[in-house]
């Protein structure tokens, strides 16, 4: 039957049409006669469904695409192999990272490649070569699409033609089948076509979703490293996870719903570096080199991360009488504008924050003390002998906001420099991703910075004795025998005992001072080194007949904030335990 046959035949089925598709035998037909009335309308039902099946595939001349809404003499079809195709040079409009997220009201989601397929589309024998990809959605951040739902995108260029260099589509051209990534595509509808040579292709003909551009609207995740249009995200230029790029996007979009107001509009800021500024306390820098450093050095992980306005200064001159060095100390009155984590939970609205001058001398020169009316997010750490609160590490970075709500980190670590100039909201947002995490608190608590720290092994032991000692360097301490009843936590590169083993640690003030017993139960970190292994006063935990533990520490000790078991008195043994999964947990996912 010839096309136009089967066309005129869509219409309706007649009579005639029914007796040609009814069997010839008599006998047959006569026995099914109750049923003819059913058989009839199911066979013009069938006739039906093969028609339209078969139309378009007669219509299709052999293309793999079906083209519903397109016209004239135009052809879409798979390409296994392509012709050797010219190089070619573009030139892409420039888009800010606002426009790149609200220009366009593209889909955001992230997802995995399934598939990837070269495409040649004939426009009346005229040729162009793409490239069709089918992703499966993991999580939509922004559209109307659910997760496992496989999309299709029209890619701008085809995908792995030797020898073919597109300008601005570096990203895309590593594009392969079981990568997962971040993906930026545009839905489809009538308004999205191309007419050339005298056809019309509608692009939803192809695919529901296409690509705008080749590099900025893709985040892919390869085998090597994390690939984007670096030059286009300046805000996140180094990222190196998928997560990163995700919490990066959800600012962006929270930027849209507020307007684009700045979160807090500081004084204008002179962009320095600390690390050019020199003086008498250059020996007090701790070299914090990125941002999770404040959450993982022993000694100096912040009380408190807080957004901050100046009231006002008061410099007093401590510097002694013929000394050749300046030893200025400034206390800041600093008003809380918002708290980002606080360790006890407490509510401040004024503090006082103590500072002592590092760079220049006078009010014009860069410097590391906070200025009156400047906005500041600050780490800071409660000093109990004073009652004033002080910057952690203000001598390598200093987080200030500007007249535009733009911060600037004085520091000349890239994972610093990586905030300049951007939305205080994106630092707030990278911040909040460490405290967020819901094993935050046991791998910033003092116990958790020792599990995490991978120096002292946690154990469960016997306290045998103690005999006075000097160590190499003749300096008075003390030998305490333990025997190990069980190991609770690990440390890499730690000479590790075994259980019913006798160890011997050194102490350089006596265990008995805090009340160990012979004999008795104890929860310990130990530290062993080749010269002996260690443990001091404040690592030490008595574990009671019911299992649970109490703290034991010197009170008048300078130690005291060092505590080990600070805050997990009635844990039990194996609560502690849970707590030294947790901290190490957050460490594999946040420190690198």
């Amino acid at each position: 039957m010839k096309n136009n046959k089967i066309i005129r035949a869509i219409g309706g089925i007649d009579d005639e049409l029914i007796e040609r598709a009814a069997p010839k035998n008599k006998k047959i037909r006569n026995r099914f006669v109750p049923w003819l009335k059913w058989v009839m309308p199911v066979a013009a039902c069938l006739i039906v469904a093969v028609v339209i099946i078969i139309v378009p595939l007669l219509n299709n001349n052999g293309n793999n695409f079906i083209l519903n809404l397109s016209s004239g003499n135009v052809s879409v079809r798979y390409a296994d192999k392509l012709p050797n195709l010219p190089s070619v040079s573009n030139m892409l409009i420039y888009l800010t990272e606002d426009e790149l997220f609200h220009k366009y009201d593209t889909d955001i989601f992230s997802g995995t490649i399934k598939e990837i397929r070269n495409i040649e589309i004939d426009f009346n024998g005229h040729t162009d070569y793409r490239a069709f990809a089918k992703i499966k959605v993991d999580d939509v951040i922004r559209g109307d699409i659910k997760s496992g739902d496989i999309v299709s995108v029209l890619l701008p260029v085809p995908i792995n033609v030797k020898g073919l260099w597109v300008e601005d589509t570096d990203v895309i051209s590593q594009m392969k089948a079981g990568m997962s990534g971040i993906f930026m595509p545009l839905k489809y509808d009538e308004s999205h076509y191309r007419e050339e040579a005298g056809a019309k292709l509608y692009f939803v003909d192809i695919a529901k979703y296409g690509l705008l551009d080749g590099e900025r609207y893709v985040f892919l995740d390869t085998p090597k490293n994390l690939v984007f249009a670096q030059w286009a995200y300046e805000s996140i230029a180094n990222a190196t996870t998928l997560y990163e790029v995700k919490q990066y996007i959800n600012v962006m979009l929270e930027r849209d719903r507020q307007d684009f107001e700045p979160m807090y509009i500081g004084l204008p800021v002179d962009n320095f570096n600390l690390a050019e500024l020199h003086n008498s306390i250059e020996a007090d820098r701790r070299a914090y080199s990125k941002l999770s450093d404040f959450f993982s050095q022993y000694n100096g992980v912040p009380d408190m991360f807080v957004f901050a306005k100046v009231i006002d200064t008061e410099q007093i001159d401590e510097t002694p009488r013929y000394s050749a060095s300046n030893n200025i100390r400034q206390n800041s009155s600093v008003e809380i504008l918002s708290v980002i984590w606080n360790r006890d939970g407490s509510t401040l609205e004024t503090i006082s924050v103590t500072q002592y001058l590092f760079g220049g001398c006078c009010a014009d020169e860069p410097t590391n003390l906070l200025r009156k009316g400047g906005v500041y997010l600050l780490p800071l750490t409660y000093w109990e002998q004073t009652d004033t609160w002080r910057i952690v590490d203000d001598l390598d970075v200093l987080f200030e906001v500007d007249d535009k709500g733009r911060v600037w980190s004085h520091s000349k670590y890239e994972d610093f420099k990586r905030f300049d100039g951007k939305d205080a909201n994106i630092l707030l947002e990278a911040i909040t991703a460490f405290t967020s995490d819901e094993n935050f608190s046991a791998a910033v608590s003092r116990f958790g910075l020792i599990v995490r720290s991978n120096w002292a092994i946690l154990m469960e032991a016997t306290f045998v004795s103690v005999i006075p000692m000097e160590d190499k360097w003749d300096n008075n301490c003390y030998e305490n025998t333990f025997i190990v009843d069980n190991i609770i936590s690990t440390a890499e590169n730690l000479k590790q005992p075994d259980t019913g083993d006798e160890i011997q640690l050194i102490s350089y003030s006596s265990l008995t001072s805090i009340h160990l017993e012979q004999g008795g139960w104890y929860l310990i970190f130990c530290a062993p080194y080749e010269d002996g292994a260690q443990i001091d006063t404040e690592s030490i935990a008595k574990i009671n007949d019911d299992g649970t533990i109490s703290e034991i520490f010197t009170p008048d000790d300078y130690r005291r904030y060092h505590r080990a078991f600070e805050g997990y008195n009635g844990y039990t043994v194996e609560q502690m335990q849970k707590e030294a999964e947790r901290a190490k947990a957050w460490n594999e996912s946040h420190v690198k």
